[in-house]
């Protein structure tokens, strides 16, 4: 993770990364501040900061013990030994959300996640989870 955060510094390249739990190696499934450029905070002890855009000045402290995966331009370059993103389906949503206009809802293990109002929007929902697109729908 180290030494792909440092080539990151150093070619400005934008990266992706996937925070999950190291011990199991399950993708927590973030969404937000998980793209940009890798920047150095100031002071004594510099920490890496992921930086959203070029007109950006600063950014969100990274997670470095939290990381599963790391991609840079979709393929991946770090993943942890037992890295594994739960298993996702798209099903039709509940009468009580259709009337509030989601048709579509994005399970992950079993569980509700995501409600979409279209089946475009579900399907790029797990695309990007799987790593497959880089912004969310």
């Amino acid at each position: 993770v180290i030494k792909v955060l440092e080539r990151a510094i150093r070619t400005k390249e934008r990266i992706r990364i996937f925070y999950g739990d190291t011990e199991t190696g399950r993708d927590w499934m973030e969404i937000y501040d998980t793209i940009g450029t890798i920047g150095r905070s100031c002071g004594q002890n510099k920490i890496p900061l992921l930086i959203k855009n070029s007109r950006s000045y600063g950014g969100g402290a990274i997670l470095t013990d939290c990381i599963v995966k790391i991609t840079i331009d979709k393929e991946i370059v770090y993943k942890h030994p037992k890295y594994y993103l739960p298993t996702m389906e798209i099903k039709e949503a509940s009468d009580s959300l259709k009337t509030e206009g989601y048709f579509y809802s994005v399970f992950a293990d079993g569980k509700n996640t995501y409600n979409c109002k279209t089946l475009k929007q579900a399907e790029n929902e797990v695309a990007f989870h799987k790593g497959l697109r880089n912004k969310v729908a």
